[in-house]
């Protein structure tokens, strides 16, 4: 089965998925946290994008999935998918547990998953 794209001005992302477990963060205040969607390897007309094109796209990217909500956040629920600014929110990043299995046998690149600490008012809109 074919992931489904998001396609955006910059890139075409892959859409990330939470299977709504409970999220390594914690959320305060009006804040949420959002796993962002990382770019497609490879363009729909088959061009491969290089690793360091790939990093610097998933920093860029404008949608994800909420993993935690602070308890002022009211129109915001775990798993809404959600669109953001391109830059908005602090980005931080926490290795996967698959991608630290890659990283023991890669040892050049240590594979890390992209988070971003956002206040619930700067999501711009929420997919159904």
């Amino acid at each position: 089965m074919q992931a489904r794209l998001i396609t955006t001005e910059l890139a075409q992302y892959v859409k990330t998925e939470w299977d709504l477990s409970p999220s390594p963060f914690d959320a305060a205040l009006d804040n949420i946290v959002v796993l962002t969607d990382k770019i497609a390897e490879a363009t729909t007309g088959g061009i491969f994008i290089t690793t360091l094109s790939q990093e610097q796209l998933n920093v860029a990217a404008e949608t994800g999935v909420v993993v935690s909500v602070g308890p002022d956040v009211t129109h915001l629920k775990i798993g809404d998918h959600v669109m953001f600014g391109r830059y908005a929110g602090q980005v931080f990043h926490r290795p996967s547990v698959r991608e630290e299995e890659k990283a023991k046998k890669d040892v050049r690149r240590p594979g890390m998953t992209a988070y971003r600490l956002m206040a619930g008012s700067e999501v711009g809109a929420v997919s159904k």
